[in-house]
């Protein structure tokens, strides 16, 4: 067993390679059943998905984690000060971050001029220490000055008979001069703007942000992130969602990359000639392939292949959607595993799984033996399976509990296999997650796999799956593949009870 399953994860790396062919350098086939990817914050039903209203075209990219890097990490960035936060603004968002930071004006009594500064304002309650403090070191400076001022008019005006007397009344000069210094400078140090900048700056620090430098009286400057009204957390990632696109037949995409030996040019972005759009959609392709960037915070402007789809595609496509955020390529990037988490999730693939067989529903790639008619009989026997498959809103059905079908399915095929007279076993392979599929035997042609993979019309992982809702089998959804040329490969000996 263990060479068979050599000789099966062999064949899933050629599925997947083959998932997109290039037949010549402006020419590509993405074949049914590959995923392509689309990352959105914007809301709209996935169903009712429509081309770009700037240039007309659906765009995607085969890679989830690049996808991804489409969301925002926010929904806003904004560039701002402590002291835009902390003094009145007539910017509803900054009076947003004002009053989620517990700094309340009352902007119903508040004028602003043209140059967009509070006329006169009253103090938000949150700073009324402030202010009061700043009064009181005030009131005890006032209060030395005018002991000094008054006791120097006195000396002044007084004529000393002991040189005791006016060396006792200078020393005491002296003391309150020193004193009155060192209130005044305790005073101008306070300054009401910088405590007001301090509390602001403590505030945004309590969110996990640092500022990008200070300016007088402690006034920093701040990149915040906001969404959903909300002055968010410096770690915050805004979900959005992650479309996987399922094309249900081949499509031919014009390639101006040549095949990738093009590449993107930041200085004539291939996204804005929609020249090339109409021409490529006039020629009676189904969408096209460019040089791209994306951005991203660890690698900056990172250049990938967008795979754009006209209009007239979108009908042929089967759309699926789970939640997801912006991630930073070296997050979650090795190799050549460019799957975010959130598609794992979605897949019920683990970190150590390369792909799944459900890439791509598979092309015929077998001998004439399974004709076009067997093909039918068992797309025909597998979707008897599907349809009877009766789960309810939380994926249970009556017979099955949470379980999936393919076991059922590998079963209704090899039936239709043995009234062919065709000797077959079904076998149960872990490929990621354990699949049930049938094994052929053909006398004088070979051994084959016959399969329809489970990710075509299930969503799981374990021993709980979920049925994906309307699906209709055809030819196309059988995958045939040979595992060897010899029919009578020990390998595959217990396997027939040989």
């Amino acid at each position: 067993m263990e060479i068979l399953n050599k000789i099966v994860n062999k064949i899933v790396k050629k599925i997947i390679n083959e998932s997109i062919e290039q037949v010549d350098d402006n020419n590509l086939i993405i074949k049914a059943g590959t995923e392509l990817f689309h990352g959105t914050i914007e809301k709209f039903n996935k169903d009712e998905v429509r081309p770009g209203g700037y240039d007309g075209i659906f765009w995607t990219t085969n890679n989830s984690l690049i996808s991804q890097s489409y969301i925002p990490v926010a929904g806003s960035i904004i560039y701002t000060s402590s002291e835009s936060i902390g003094m009145p603004s007539d910017n509803p968002t900054i009076q947003l971050f004002q009053k989620q930071l517990g700094i309340e004006y009352d902007y119903s009594q508040i004028e602003f001029s043209s140059g967009h500064k509070a006329k006169s304002f009253k103090i938000a309650p949150i700073f009324k220490d402030i202010y009061n403090k700043r009064d009181e070191i005030y009131k005890e400076y006032q209060n030395l000055k005018d002991q000094y001022d008054k006791l120097y008019n006195d000396y002044q005006n007084s004529n000393f008979e002991k040189s005791d007397e006016k060396r006792n009344v200078l020393k005491t000069l002296s003391d309150l001069k020193n004193k009155f210094e060192e209130s005044k400078t305790k005073y101008f140090e306070f300054e009401v703007n910088k405590q007001i900048n301090n509390y602001v700056n403590q505030e945004l620090h309590k969110l996990g942000y640092e500022s990008d430098g200070d300016d007088f009286n402690n006034n920093s400057f701040w990149k915040l992130k906001y969404n959903e009204n909300r002055l968010q957390p410096k770690d915050y990632r805004a979900t959005g969602r992650l479309l996987i696109i399922t094309p249900k037949r081949d499509l031919k995409i014009y390639d101006t990359t040549l095949g990738g030996k093009i590449e993107g040019d930041l200085t004539d972005l291939d996204y804005h000639k929609h020249s090339w759009f109409q021409q490529v959609k006039d020629s009676g392709y189904d969408g096209i392939k460019i040089n791209d960037f994306a951005q991203s915070n660890d690698q900056g402007n990172f250049g990938h292949h967008s795979i754009g789809l006209f209009q007239h595609v979108l009908k042929d496509v089967q759309i699926q959607e789970t939640p997801a955020i912006h991630h930073d390529f070296g997050e979650y990037h090795r190799g050549n595993d460019w799957d975010s988490p959130e598609y794992k999730k979605f897949k019920s693939l683990s970190e150590n799984i390369f792909r799944r067989v459900s890439k791509r529903i598979l092309k015929e790639n077998s001998d004439m033996i399974f004709n076009q008619q067997i093909k039918a009989e068992l797309a025909q026997a597998a979707q008897e399976v599907y349809d009877g498959w009766l789960q309810n809103d939380e994926g249970y059905d009556e017979m099955l509990g949470s379980g999936g079908i393919c076991q059922d399915i590998a079963d209704s095929m090899c039936n239709v296999l043995s009234r062919h007279n065709i000797d077959c076993v079904t076998y149960s392979q872990e490929i990621g997650e354990q699949h049930v599929y049938v094994i052929a035997r053909i006398p004088e042609s070979g051994i084959y796999s016959v399969d329809i993979p489970p990710g075509l019309y299930e969503t799981g992982g374990g021993y709980n799956w979920k049925k994906i809702p309307d699906i209709e089998f055809d030819e196309r959804y059988i995958y045939i593949s040979k595992l060897t040329s010899d029919a009578e490969d020990e390998n595959f000996s217990d396997l027939f009870g040989d």
